[in-house]
């Protein structure tokens, strides 16, 4: 940006050297003219000198503005390959931050807060889930326990019961051992 300031400041100053030359030339040739009646005359070679000089300066001119228009052009297609450049990289900038407000989960572009929000909201289901199932396993396990240990006593009544109803039939057939052995004895007795 800084080349074609100083181009045209040159320009300007070149163009105004120029301009002086060739005005001074022109003021000398008028001041050098001889006066003949109401004309002032002027040689010839002093109009062809000043001629050449107004020549080379339109090709001087002509040149420069050649140059400028080329680095005019130069610049115009700089431009266009800025805007472009300008654009791929406002593209890629704009990607770049819808990438990294997004996450890819199972090849799903999501947004970053909508994602961490339904993972958190996932982790609380998670957690109240893990809660609830304690919680009944708790209270089955409070409940087995319970019923484990019902079942121990009544097991244990139940042995205590069937011992003493086998002691019970014991001391039953020692008696009717006994009874029948009297039996036997008074049969033996008598007969």
């Amino acid at each position: 940006m800084k080349t074609p300031l100083i181009v045209i400041f040159l320009l300007v100053i070149l163009n105004t050297a120029f301009s002086q030359t060739l005005e001074q030339k022109w003021g000398r040739m008028l001041e050098k003219a001889e006066n003949y009646e109401p004309y002032k005359v002027i040689k010839k070679t002093e109009l062809a000198d000043f001629w050449k000089s107004t020549k080379d300066s339109i090709q001087r001119y002509q040149k420069e503005l050649k140059t400028e228009r080329g680095l005019i052009v130069s610049q115009k297609s700089e431009i266009g390959v800025l805007k472009a450049q300008t654009v791929e990289l406002t593209n890629k900038l704009s990607q770049n931050e819808t990438d990294k407000n997004s996450v890819s989960f199972l090849g799903i572009k999501a947004n970053k807060f909508a994602y961490l929000s339904t993972l958190c909201l996932l982790l609380v289901i998670a957690l109240v889930g893990i809660g609830l199932l304690y919680y009944l396993y708790a209270n089955s396990n409070a409940i087995a326990v319970q019923k484990v240990s019902a079942y121990q006593m009544l097991s244990k009544e139940f042995d205590e019961y069937k011992y003493s109803k086998i002691e019970m039939e014991r001391k039953l057939r020692r008696e009717l051992q006994t009874q029948v052995n009297k039996l036997e004895e008074l049969k033996k007795g008598n007969g």
